[in-house]
């Protein structure tokens, strides 16, 4: 998969309610899998800025 596309994926699954469920249930689990995995993903590729931010929609 291409590294952009990848990216992309994990951008819209971190801005997902799906992301916050599993924040909210266990930020840990499943392991390489969960919210917490793949933002530090993006923070150690230097692509902090495509964490999406929390807004009321999602809360």
């Amino acid at each position: 998969m291409p590294i952009d596309k990848a990216i992309r994926k994990t951008r819209e699954y971190l801005a997902s309610p799906e992301a916050l469920n599993g924040m909210e249930r266990n930020p840990y689990w499943p392991k390489w899998d969960s919210p917490r995995w793949h933002m530090l993903l993006l923070h150690k590729m230097d692509l902090t800025k495509e964490i999406p931010e929390l807004n009321e929609s999602m809360e």
